[in-house]
């Protein structure tokens, strides 16, 4: 249940951080690569300040090659998780996310979790919740490759995250390295693309805003695959965004269709009820 309460809180940092991300990059104050970096920012430092913390770094050499495949798939997932974002309404971003939770409960039982049949049940209805939203036209289409193609991506990463900390790594260590490299990629890209250093934003109080938020959320996601299996965190963590974010598209955004959500939202809380099972 420590998990599940993790993850929740993650989700809603979460979306308050995201949501401003987008809204900033919308209005061109922003670019996209200088979002990714804002967005693991402050984490890196969160995760160092872990390290010093315990006095502890642990890092296997055994775990290279799945730490450095990860990383490589973190830095396209990131690209590809920001198109989305962008181009993508909130409620539509998080509702097909949810894809990833039956790709990773395959996983997870095929590493050897044991799943219950209430937990399955609850994965089943938050699944044919989203299809349900779809099939009414309760979802937009735009920008849906993207997130498709972030769902997809976020099944390899995720994996290969748990399996690291499972009998390689530790939780801090893993992310900070892995936050490092994605710092360096991502700062990079967004100097060279727009010629702008992209540390001057976080003199701005929005700006650092947003990348303390993400930072906070990311150490809060990160912790809770230590209590639980990764499907049922992603679970958590993909429904709870799905009512911040449909809060957030409706007031923030604008976005339509909210009775239809709400229901569905209602069957989505029923999945996540079976899941604390």
């Amino acid at each position: 249940m420590f998990g599940f309460i993790l993850a929740a809180a993650s989700s809603f940092v979460s979306e308050i951080s995201t949501s401003i991300g987008k809204s900033e990059v919308l209005k061109r104050t922003e670019s996209r690569y200088a979002m990714a970096f804002l967005t693991y920012f402050v984490a890196f430092f969160w995760f160092l300040g872990i390290i010093l913390y315990q006095q502890d770094f642990k890092f296997s050499w055994e775990s290279l090659p799945t730490f450095g495949t990860r990383v490589l798939l973190e830095i396209i997932l990131t690209y590809v998780s920001i198109k989305a974002i962008v181009e993508s309404s909130r409620s539509t971003f998080s509702f097909v996310r949810v894809g990833t939770m039956p790709l990773l409960l395959l996983v997870d039982i095929f590493t050897g979790y044991q799943i219950s049949i209430p937990q399955i049940l609850g994965i089943s209805t938050i699944v044919l919740a989203v299809l349900f939203l779809f099939k009414n036209h309760g979802l937009e289409k735009k920008g849906i490759g993207y997130v498709v193609a972030s769902t997809i991506l976020a099944v390899v990463t995720i994996s290969l995250y748990k399996y690291d900390i499972s009998y390689y790594n530790s939780v801090a260590t893993e992310q900070f390295l892995t936050i490092g490299f994605l710092l360096i990629y991502f700062y990079v890209a967004a100097y060279y693309s727009s010629r702008k250093n992209p540390l001057k934003l976080l003199l701005r109080p929005l700006f650092f805003m947003q990348s303390f938020g993400d930072g906070f959320a990311g150490v809060l996601g990160s912790f809770a695959y230590s209590f639980a299996p990764a499907s049922l965190v992603v679970a958590v963590l993909r429904s709870s965004a799905i009512l911040f974010s449909m809060l957030s598209g409706n007031v923030y955004f604008h976005e339509k269709k909210l009775l239809l959500k709400i229901f569905v939202a209602s069957l989505l809380i029923l999945g996540i009820i079976l899941l604390s099972r």
